[in-house]
């Protein structure tokens, strides 16, 4: 291969010794077999990475980082036997076009920036395939999803559109016995409305897909993401940029290290309900208006700081269930309006991000990038992030438990299966994906299930009920795996493990409900006074109608009487409640089942 352009880099950064290194082989690099000089391209593309976060983010490094990632995929082209592995991107989405459109469209920027495979007669790109599930309701919306597709492959992206008609074909293309087995996991799904059926049965219906393409492609590894997420990541001034060679590290992971499930993370907006982050969002909306309430609306905005990082979970209101700290009660916002302005303008901006908190964006408690190296980064996992997460061929067995349940939580909840009978084949990196849950110019998301909107009330009952019961499910398999007792087929060790996760589970939840109680209070408190101070009802109308609706809708969803609250226990709905707590015991129960015929379907097929 020509090594006058990589010649030109080392020499620009000379200083890096793993550059140097590289400039000094390139005049006899005949020599090494294309492995060693893998080894001494990758410390240097570390090099890059560990000088383009130094001190922030380094802009002018930034070309000459995903310069290197593109002499990298020559260096394999080259090679008489490509050993780089075939992704296949699994893309489930329900009626969103647009996110799924910014989905794809961050792959295809990723693509022309790292140039990990190469080019086939058709233009696209190799060792990439994507397949979209579509869960979609509307009509016009599967349309425009396989629409899209096609307008991909004219730019260079291998799409496949794998819509309800192809899932239903591929069921019935099933002997009987296949699809008895099937049915057990998938459980009965109505033909006649095949659609949002949830993510999780339209990601095991993936999974019976992946199997049949095993066959056709080399090296396969099965790569999950969300509709809702870009191939880049954010710096600390929330700008997206694309300085993650994902691709690139995660095939040499699998190369090198041979692990069978891997786990990323996600930046940008949480990948938590909204169900769990009313708490920490009141407390910091509080701490603003308490700021605001000593100040002017005309005065400069104070709410400007150099260091906007958030520690991790600290959007949850229940983080220490997971083994997070909160370092604070309450966190600052962060104005994101550029240029100088004042206390009034951040005011308008922050209360108009207020509604995108029912679709999952926290105003507050963005988290953004912070450089590990991959290497160093890699560790056993106890939680897969089902939109951030890899399978190898052989991990297609570990379908998503318990589907039929629409449960939230199920990515935690198989990460615990998995880390029982994996242990450190099952491992986490730092290679989180940009989460945006809503469109910029809606301040919405375009779909989201359990979160229902008319007009400016919003109803998340069955978002609360999903995250509730989840965390539940989860919190039962972590106790016993913890007790090394995970015999899902004991009805009384199941019942005897859920009735003590649910104790813990309800404490949680009721004390949580107590302290939104009192930020609420608070919330309405503050912002009356400021009100009155700023003459807000003749000056801003608008804004007062905002931070009214959302003060309304905090209330209804998580006030006193809320409906959510009284499917609790000690409610006149309790028996209901006690009816899905044997629901959890009887999918418990069944998992063994399902797994035995699960695996027997994939050795058919």
């Amino acid at each position: 291969m020509k090594h006058a352009e990589l010649a030109a880099l080392c020499e620009r950064h000379r200083q890096l010794p793993a550059l140097q290194q590289l400039q000094h082989i390139l005049a006899d690099s005949a020599g090494l077999s294309t492995t060693a000089l893998a080894d001494v391209y990758h410390a240097a593309m570390l090099e890059l990475e560990r000088q383009l976060w130094r001190n922030g983010f380094n802009h002018p490094l930034l070309a000459d980082y995903q310069a290197l990632g593109r002499m990298q995929r020559q260096l394999w082209s080259s090679q008489t036997e490509d050993r780089r592995h075939h992704f296949v991107l699994v893309i489930p989405v329900a009626d969103r076009p647009q996110q799924l459109r910014d989905c794809l469209h961050s792959l295809l920027m990723l693509c022309q920036y790292f140039e990990y495979g190469d080019r086939d007669e058709n233009n696209c790109y190799t060792h990439l395939t994507v397949l979209v599930a579509d869960d979609s309701r509307e009509p016009e919306n599967v349309t425009r999803h396989r629409d899209l597709a096609e307008q991909m492959k004219a730019q260079g992206l291998t799409v496949m559109h794998f819509d309800g008609d192809r899932q239903l074909a591929l069921l019935d293309r099933l002997d009987v016995q296949q699809a008895e087995h099937a049915q057990v996991v998938l459980g009965d799904l109505d033909r006649q409305h095949f659609y949002h059926k949830g993510a999780s049965a339209t990601r095991n219906l993936c999974y019976l897909k992946l199997q049949q393409l095993t066959k056709s492609l080399q090296r396969p590894l099965f790569y999950f993401i969300d509709s809702d997420q870009l191939f880049c990541v954010n710096t600390a001034n929330n700008e997206p940029v694309y300085a993650v060679n994902y691709l690139y590290h995660l095939d040499r992971l699998f190369s090198r290290t041979q692990p069978l499930v891997v786990t990323g993370k996600v930046v940008g907006d949480p990948p938590v309900s909204p169900a769990v982050m009313a708490g920490n969002l009141l407390a910091d909306i509080n701490q603003l208006l308490h700021r605001l309430n000593a100040c002017s609306p005309d005065q400069p905005c104070i709410f400007h700081r150099d260091d906007a990082r958030v520690a991790e979970g600290a959007y949850h209101d229940m983080g220490e269930l997971f083994g997070f700290k909160n370092e604070t009660e309450a966190l600052d916002y962060h104005c994101s309006l550029p240029g100088e302005h004042q206390c009034l303008a951040a005011l308008q901006d922050f209360v108009g991000r207020l509604d995108g908190f029912f679709d999952g964006a926290h105003p507050t408690r963005a988290t953004y990038f912070e450089y590990q190296s991959v290497d160093d980064s890699c560790k056993p996992a106890r939680t897969v992030y089902t939109g951030n997460y890899l399978l190898h061929p052989q991990a297609l067995q570990y379908f998503i438990p318990f589907a039929q349940l629409k449960l939230r939580m199920a990515g935690p909840s198989l990460g615990r299966i998995i880390q029982a009978e994996l242990g450190e084949r099952f491992v986490s990196v730092n290679l989180p994906m940009l989460h945006r849950r809503i469109q910029a110019n809606t301040g919405q998301a375009e779909f989201r299930t359990g979160v229902a909107r008319r007009r400016a009330t919003i109803d998340l009952s069955e978002e609360y009920e999903r995250q509730y019961f989840g965390d539940l499910m989860l919190f039962t398999l972590a106790r016993m795996a913890q007790q090394q007792a995970m015999n899902f087929e004991s009805e009384s060790d199941c019942l005897a493990a859920l009735s003590e996760t649910e104790q813990q589970i309800a404490e949680q939840y009721q004390n949580r409900q107590q302290r939104l109680a009192t930020g609420l209070q608070t919330l309405g408190r503050l912002f009356e006074q400021l009100r009155q101070r700023w003459k807000l009802d003749e000056q801003q109308p608008k804004l007062v109608e905002q931070m009214q609706d959302f003060i309304e809708n905090v209330r209804a969803n998580y006030g006193e009487e809320a409906v959510l609250k009284s499917r609790l226990p000690g409610t006149e709905q309790h028996r209901q409640y006690l009816q899905y707590l044997q629901r959890l015991v009887d999918a418990l129960q069944d998992y063994p089942r399902q797994r035995r015929h699960w695996r027997a379907l994939l050795q058919s097929m």
